[in-house]
């Protein structure tokens, strides 16, 4: 039995941008970690407790691929992202001679992140990725730290496949190795593989030579990261991205030129942000933050509605020094960084008089996954 953890992120920088290479986005990981738990078995059966879910998923593995015994759609859904992840680091390991038959799998995630129709996009389906590879990992007598590029890669390729292929992975990277500035891999890595590629095709994939980058740049001490979710409301992110994407094909020049724009703004908001210029490190955010709602406008996806951007106003009337919408905007979350803890306590009152958010038990964590030891 082994135990793995990987935190929520929060997307602070980059928002669409970043599925475009070499554009390059900021993400902080959180405090708040999805813990998976992976007890091997002697037989061939997969049986997947996710108890935030409420869900147990029954099957067994035969030919690369999990197959359910039973086909509720609710518990697919829930344990998608846990069953995609166990197949591709499975045949990972399996082509590294470590063979994967059977297991038991436990998730637990931190009520912060939230569920179903009040997830709090906090990347709880990265984490539960990355936990669930590297928990297998360690289950097969592999160190997490020793092959964490290892874990990312396969945890890049079954995330992107659960995904559709449209995610920059940015999420995962951040489950993987913590806060960092991030510019994604070329695509075509993984869209040349089919939904259950061979050990070999996985094995050739992980360890090809990728072309993303991370650089860790941790967040300046100053700032207190304040958080709520949006009761009851939720936005695809996969929805969203296709959105943008269907635009984007009939608009080629034209969103070229806007996410040139923004991703200047967003290189000049992380420089001056590592470089601790506040004041410039707040009009470039504010920049590609507008950038974004125009891509929102003109791509017909609903990033940040009129209504929010008066919420994002009026919370920097009350103590954010900057506000967002992060990751995919929408309906998830709203964020803010706050210079003093006098101003994330009014932020924090601002918010609870909303009856629409909750503010959120979160703050800032540097650590990626790790081994987890009971």
């Amino acid at each position: 039995m082994a135990s793995a953890s990987a935190p929520g992120k929060i997307l602070w920088i980059g928002d669409y941008s970043v599925l475009e290479r070499p554009c390059a986005a900021y993400v902080t990981g959180v405090d708040k970690r999805v813990t998976v738990t992976v007890d091997n078995r002697d037989d061939s059966r997969v049986a997947i407790s996710a108890a935030q879910f409420k869900a147990f998923f029954d099957g067994d593995y035969k030919n690369g691929s999990i197959i359910p015994r039973t086909a509720d759609e609710s518990t697919l859904n829930a344990t998608k992202f846990v069953r995609k992840a166990l197949e591709v680091a499975g045949a990972f390991l399996t082509a590294k001679g470590k063979a994967f038959n059977g297991v038991s799998v436990k998730t637990q995630s931190d009520k912060e992140f939230g569920f179903g129709a009040s997830k709090a996009g906090l990347g709880s389906s990265a984490a539960v990725t990355v936990a669930t590879v590297a928990a297998l990992f360690a289950a097969k007598g592999l160190s997490v730290d020793n092959n964490r590029e290892e874990i990312h890669k396969c945890s890049q390729i079954a995330h992107s496949l659960v995904q559709g292929k449209v995610g920059s992975g940015f999420d995962v990277a951040a489950a993987c190795y913590g806060g960092c500035k991030y510019s994604r891999y070329s695509p075509e890595l993984v869209k040349s593989l089919g939904e259950t590629p061979s050990p070999e095709e996985i094995s050739k994939a992980v360890e090809a030579e990728w072309d993303y980058s991370i650089e860790p740049i941790p967040m300046p001490e100053q700032f207190a990261a304040v958080i709520a979710s949006f009761n009851g409301e939720s936005t695809s992110t996969s929805i969203m991205v296709q959105l943008v994407n269907a635009w984007k094909a009939n608009n080629a020049d034209e969103y070229k030129e806007l996410i040139a724009s923004l991703d200047a703004a967003n290189r000049e908001a992380i420089a001056a942000l590592a470089e601790g210029d506040m004041e410039l490190f707040r009009e470039k955010f504010v920049e590609g933050r507008a950038l974004t709602k125009e891509l929102g406008v003109k791509s017909g996806a609903p990033i940040e509605s009129d209504e929010y951007t008066r919420l994002i106003g009026g919370s920097e009337e009350n103590g954010a020094f900057v506000a967002k919408l992060p990751g995919a905007g929408g309906g998830d979350a709203i964020a803010a960084l706050c210079i003093s803890p006098d101003e994330a306590e009014q932020l924090r009152e601002y918010w609870n008089e909303n009856e629409r958010l909750t503010v959120l038990d979160v703050s800032f964590a540097n650590e990626g996954v790790r081994a987890e030891t009971r």
